[in-house]
């Protein structure tokens, strides 16, 4: 079987490194490429793919957002995260909305193959890296970060901040 990416990234040279990466392989293909949140929605409900590769940054719509909106149209399709974000600052928030895996773009090429492959197959991914740090924060080791005790809504407001967004143009976009 040939699994069928979405990749998602507003970055046209990341989107073509992907697909060389990707298209190297025997059993997975790039099936479509996106540059805004809007497109890779658009391709998700025209089109039948089997992951959605997703960047955390894109101009359109916050990434708790596009989640959401994949989740409800696409209830089945794993969508893994990738990331130049550090993960212990954005992977549980997204997981929790609905993610089936983060991926630093600081990692691995061998290591993105095995985490597509792992949610393709029903299965979470995250990075050995996090998986410490959660192990850590669950025995009692490590202090919990500010910002995961964020809801959904406030930390896609955070995000967009973070981002440079004005108060304003979240407002609009969050329909505030």
């Amino acid at each position: 079987m040939t699994v069928r990416i979405l990749v998602v990234d507003d970055h046209a040279l990341v989107r073509a490194g992907f697909r060389e990466l990707i298209d190297d392989t025997e059993d997975l293909v790039v099936g479509g490429e996106a540059g805004t949140a809007a497109s890779a929605l658009e391709q998700a409900m025209a089109q039948e793919f089997d992951v959605v590769m997703l960047d955390i940054s894109l101009p359109d719509a916050s990434v708790v957002e596009t989640v959401t909106m994949l989740r409800r149209r696409r209830p089945n399709l794993p969508i893994l995260i990738v990331s130049m974000h550090a993960e212990e600052q954005y992977a549980v928030n997204l997981l929790r909305a609905g993610a089936s895996g983060f991926f630093p773009k600081a990692g691995e090429a061998k290591d993105l193959l095995d985490a597509i492959r792992t949610i393709v197959s029903g299965r979470k991914y995250i990075s050995p890296s996090l998986a410490e740090a959660l192990a850590l924060e669950a025995s009692g080791h490590a202090p919990e970060p500010p910002h995961r005790q964020l809801s959904n809504r406030e930390f896609q407001i955070f995000v967009q901040l973070a981002c440079g967004k004005t108060v304003t143009q979240i407002a609009d976009e969050v329909h505030l």
